[in-house]
Protein backbone atom coordinates (compact mmCIF):
# COMPACT_ATOMS: atom_id res chain seq x y z
CA UNK A 1 0.00 0.00 0.00
CA UNK A 2 2.94 2.25 0.83
CA UNK A 3 4.16 1.71 -2.64
CA UNK A 4 0.99 2.90 -4.46
CA UNK A 5 0.55 5.80 -2.05
CA UNK A 6 3.59 6.54 -3.25
CA UNK A 7 3.53 6.49 -6.67
CA UNK A 8 0.48 8.40 -6.44
CA UNK A 9 2.31 11.04 -4.38
CA UNK A 10 5.22 11.42 -7.55
CA UNK A 11 2.52 11.91 -10.19
CA UNK A 12 0.80 14.55 -8.06
CA UNK A 13 3.57 16.39 -6.91
CA UNK A 14 5.51 16.35 -10.37
CA UNK A 15 2.19 18.49 -11.34
CA UNK A 16 2.38 20.79 -8.43
CA UNK A 17 6.13 21.06 -9.17
CA UNK A 18 5.57 21.92 -12.55
CA UNK A 19 2.78 24.43 -11.50
CA UNK A 20 4.10 26.72 -9.00
CA UNK A 21 7.57 26.65 -10.38
CA UNK A 22 6.22 28.20 -13.33
CA UNK A 23 4.08 30.63 -11.49
CA UNK A 24 7.20 31.53 -9.47
CA UNK A 25 8.97 32.18 -12.22
CA UNK A 26 6.91 34.35 -14.73
CA UNK A 27 5.42 36.20 -12.06
CA UNK A 28 8.84 36.68 -9.89
CA UNK A 29 9.72 40.60 -11.84
CA UNK A 30 6.30 41.19 -10.21
CA UNK A 31 6.60 40.45 -7.12
CA UNK A 32 8.80 41.22 -4.06
CA UNK A 33 10.66 39.21 -1.87
CA UNK A 34 8.10 38.73 0.34
CA UNK A 35 5.15 37.79 -2.21
CA UNK A 36 8.13 35.31 -3.12
CA UNK A 37 8.27 33.54 -0.52
CA UNK A 38 4.81 33.40 0.01
CA UNK A 39 4.10 31.59 -3.34
CA UNK A 40 6.44 28.96 -2.36
CA UNK A 41 4.71 28.57 0.83
CA UNK A 42 1.61 27.90 -0.99
CA UNK A 43 3.42 25.08 -3.00
CA UNK A 44 4.79 24.01 0.62
CA UNK A 45 1.15 23.95 2.03
CA UNK A 46 -0.18 21.91 -1.38
CA UNK A 47 2.59 19.53 -0.90
CA UNK A 48 1.58 19.22 2.86
CA UNK A 49 -1.83 18.30 1.97
CA UNK A 50 -0.74 15.72 -0.25
CA UNK A 51 1.42 13.92 1.95
CA UNK A 52 -1.33 13.63 4.70
CA UNK A 53 -4.17 12.50 1.83
CA UNK A 54 -2.32 10.48 0.35
CA UNK A 55 0.60 8.84 1.96
CA UNK A 56 -0.46 9.46 5.29
CA UNK A 57 1.81 11.71 6.85
CA UNK A 58 1.03 14.28 9.21
CA UNK A 59 2.94 17.44 9.70
CA UNK A 60 3.73 18.36 13.65
CA UNK A 61 5.43 21.52 14.67
CA UNK A 62 6.18 22.69 18.43
CA UNK A 63 7.68 25.61 19.80
CA UNK A 64 6.96 27.74 16.50
CA UNK A 65 6.45 30.41 19.23
CA UNK A 66 10.27 31.17 18.77
CA UNK A 67 10.25 32.10 15.39
CA UNK A 68 8.13 35.38 15.98
CA UNK A 69 11.85 36.98 17.35
CA UNK A 70 11.60 39.91 15.15
CA UNK A 71 15.63 40.05 15.04
CA UNK A 72 17.04 37.98 12.36
CA UNK A 73 18.51 34.77 13.07
CA UNK A 74 20.94 32.19 12.48
CA UNK A 75 18.05 28.97 11.53
CA UNK A 76 20.24 25.43 12.10
CA UNK A 77 18.62 22.25 11.54
CA UNK A 78 19.43 18.64 11.04
CA UNK A 79 18.90 17.23 7.59
CA UNK A 80 17.69 13.79 6.64
CA UNK A 81 15.39 14.39 3.06
CA UNK A 82 14.36 16.95 0.74
CA UNK A 83 10.76 17.42 3.16
CA UNK A 84 12.71 19.78 5.47
CA UNK A 85 14.37 22.41 2.93
CA UNK A 86 11.05 22.70 1.37
CA UNK A 87 9.02 23.01 4.74
CA UNK A 88 11.29 25.36 6.51
CA UNK A 89 10.16 28.08 3.39
CA UNK A 90 6.70 28.06 4.67
CA UNK A 91 8.00 27.97 8.20
CA UNK A 92 10.10 30.39 8.73
CA UNK A 93 10.04 34.03 7.35
CA UNK A 94 11.48 35.96 6.11
CA UNK A 95 14.74 33.79 4.90
CA UNK A 96 17.45 33.01 2.90
CA UNK A 97 18.63 28.93 2.29
CA UNK A 98 22.01 27.73 2.44
CA UNK A 99 21.80 24.70 -0.53
CA UNK A 100 24.56 23.22 -2.70
CA UNK A 101 24.73 25.08 -6.38
CA UNK A 102 23.65 22.14 -8.34
CA UNK A 103 19.87 22.25 -7.19
CA UNK A 104 19.68 25.33 -9.09
CA UNK A 105 19.98 22.86 -12.17
CA UNK A 106 17.11 20.96 -11.39
CA UNK A 107 14.15 21.46 -14.12
CA UNK A 108 11.38 23.18 -12.78
CA UNK A 109 12.49 23.06 -8.87
CA UNK A 110 15.80 24.51 -9.65
CA UNK A 111 14.32 27.44 -11.54
CA UNK A 112 11.86 27.75 -8.45
CA UNK A 113 14.98 28.14 -6.20
CA UNK A 114 17.07 30.63 -7.86
CA UNK A 115 13.49 33.25 -7.54
CA UNK A 116 14.35 32.81 -3.99
CA UNK A 117 17.51 33.90 -4.02
CA UNK A 118 19.45 31.50 -2.09
CA UNK A 119 23.16 31.28 -0.86
CA UNK A 120 23.94 28.76 -3.28
CA UNK A 121 27.93 27.09 -2.29
CA UNK A 122 30.33 25.07 -4.37
CA UNK A 123 30.43 22.18 -1.91
CA UNK A 124 34.00 21.17 -3.94
CA UNK A 125 35.71 24.49 -2.67
CA UNK A 126 35.43 24.41 0.81
CA UNK A 127 37.05 27.26 1.47
CA UNK A 128 35.32 29.53 -1.03
CA UNK A 129 32.09 28.38 0.16
CA UNK A 130 33.12 29.74 4.06
CA UNK A 131 33.53 33.22 2.59
CA UNK A 132 30.47 33.01 0.58
CA UNK A 133 28.48 32.53 3.24
CA UNK A 134 30.11 34.81 5.63
CA UNK A 135 29.51 37.46 3.10
CA UNK A 136 26.36 36.83 1.69
CA UNK A 137 24.82 35.50 4.82
CA UNK A 138 26.14 38.60 6.52
CA UNK A 139 24.21 40.81 4.07
CA UNK A 140 20.91 38.83 4.34
CA UNK A 141 20.79 39.35 8.11
CA UNK A 142 21.70 42.94 7.82
CA UNK A 143 18.49 42.63 5.42
CA UNK A 144 16.80 41.62 8.18
CA UNK A 145 16.65 38.06 6.81
CA UNK A 146 16.76 34.00 8.45
CA UNK A 147 19.89 32.33 7.49
CA UNK A 148 18.44 29.09 6.68
CA UNK A 149 21.71 26.29 7.31
CA UNK A 150 22.22 22.67 7.67
CA UNK A 151 25.58 22.04 9.43
CA UNK A 152 25.67 18.25 9.12
CA UNK A 153 26.01 19.53 5.18
CA UNK A 154 24.63 16.40 3.56
CA UNK A 155 21.90 14.49 4.59
CA UNK A 156 22.18 11.82 6.87
CA UNK A 157 20.46 8.31 7.64
CA UNK A 158 16.99 8.18 9.89
CA UNK A 159 17.76 7.75 13.30
CA UNK A 160 21.18 9.62 13.07
CA UNK A 161 22.87 12.36 13.68
CA UNK A 162 25.99 13.85 11.95
CA UNK A 163 28.77 16.48 13.21
CA UNK A 164 27.41 19.87 12.83
CA UNK A 165 30.44 22.27 10.92
CA UNK A 166 30.79 25.60 12.52
CA UNK A 167 29.79 27.82 9.84
CA UNK A 168 26.19 28.00 11.61
CA UNK A 169 27.90 28.92 14.53
CA UNK A 170 30.72 31.51 12.70
CA UNK A 171 28.07 33.71 10.84
CA UNK A 172 25.96 33.80 13.89
CA UNK A 173 28.92 35.07 16.12
CA UNK A 174 30.03 37.45 12.84
CA UNK A 175 26.75 39.06 13.11
CA UNK A 176 25.93 38.99 17.17
CA UNK A 177 22.81 37.23 16.12
CA UNK A 178 21.37 34.49 18.08
CA UNK A 179 21.48 30.82 16.46
CA UNK A 180 18.06 29.20 16.28
CA UNK A 181 17.71 25.19 16.76
CA UNK A 182 15.45 22.91 15.00
CA UNK A 183 15.09 19.12 15.37
CA UNK A 184 13.17 16.95 12.91
CA UNK A 185 12.87 13.24 12.03
CA UNK A 186 11.47 13.66 8.49
CA UNK A 187 13.83 10.94 7.30
CA UNK A 188 11.07 8.48 9.84
CA UNK A 189 8.45 9.15 6.81
CA UNK A 190 10.74 10.43 3.99
CA UNK A 191 13.82 8.58 3.84
CA UNK A 192 17.17 9.83 2.02
CA UNK A 193 17.32 8.21 -1.23
CA UNK A 194 14.15 6.34 -1.38
CA UNK A 195 11.03 7.26 -3.44
CA UNK A 196 8.80 5.29 -1.12
CA UNK A 197 7.07 7.15 1.81
CA UNK A 198 6.25 5.50 5.15
CA UNK A 199 3.03 6.73 6.89
CA UNK A 200 3.76 8.41 9.95
CA UNK A 201 4.11 11.71 11.69
CA UNK A 202 6.98 14.34 10.53
CA UNK A 203 7.56 16.07 13.95
CA UNK A 204 9.74 19.57 13.87
CA UNK A 205 11.32 21.21 17.04
CA UNK A 206 11.89 24.33 17.19
CA UNK A 207 13.95 25.83 20.49
CA UNK A 208 14.54 28.67 22.22
CA UNK A 209 17.27 31.58 20.61
CA UNK A 210 20.59 30.92 21.56
CA UNK A 211 22.85 33.69 22.45
CA UNK A 212 26.30 34.05 20.84
CA UNK A 213 27.28 36.50 22.88
CA UNK A 214 30.33 36.28 24.55
CA UNK A 215 31.04 32.92 22.89
CA UNK A 216 33.87 31.36 20.87
CA UNK A 217 32.43 29.68 17.86
CA UNK A 218 33.62 25.97 19.28
CA UNK A 219 31.58 26.65 22.34
CA UNK A 220 28.98 28.28 20.41
CA UNK A 221 28.89 25.22 17.66
CA UNK A 222 28.89 22.82 20.85
CA UNK A 223 25.69 24.43 22.42
CA UNK A 224 23.95 23.72 19.43
CA UNK A 225 25.66 19.49 19.29
CA UNK A 226 24.27 19.45 22.97
CA UNK A 227 20.72 20.62 22.40
CA UNK A 228 20.22 18.59 19.29
CA UNK A 229 21.55 15.48 21.01
CA UNK A 230 18.99 16.10 23.42
CA UNK A 231 15.92 16.77 21.82
CA UNK A 232 16.03 14.94 18.67
CA UNK A 233 16.21 10.82 20.14
CA UNK A 234 12.68 11.94 21.74
CA UNK A 235 10.79 12.55 18.51
CA UNK A 236 12.60 9.69 16.37
CA UNK A 237 10.19 7.20 15.46
CA UNK A 238 11.62 3.32 17.23
CA UNK A 239 11.74 1.74 13.03
CA UNK A 240 14.43 4.68 12.15
CA UNK A 241 15.81 2.90 8.96
CA UNK A 242 19.82 3.07 8.78
CA UNK A 243 19.80 0.95 5.58
CA UNK A 244 20.25 4.15 2.70
CA UNK A 245 21.79 7.61 2.41
CA UNK A 246 21.61 9.85 -0.74
CA UNK A 247 24.10 13.02 -0.54
CA UNK A 248 22.68 16.41 -0.95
Amino acid sequence: MDSLRSALFVVFNTFLAILFSSLSVLSAPFLSPHYRQRLASGWVLATRWLLRTVCGIRIEVEGAHHLRSTAPMVVAANHQSQWETFFLFHLVHPQTTVLKRELLRIPFFGWALRVQKPIAIDRGRASQAIRQLMRAGSEALKQGRHVVIYPEGHRQLAGQLGEFNAGAASLAIRNNAALLPVAHNSGDCWPAGAWRKRRGVIRFVVGAPISSAGKSVRELNEELMDWMHEHYPRIQSPFSDHTSRFDT
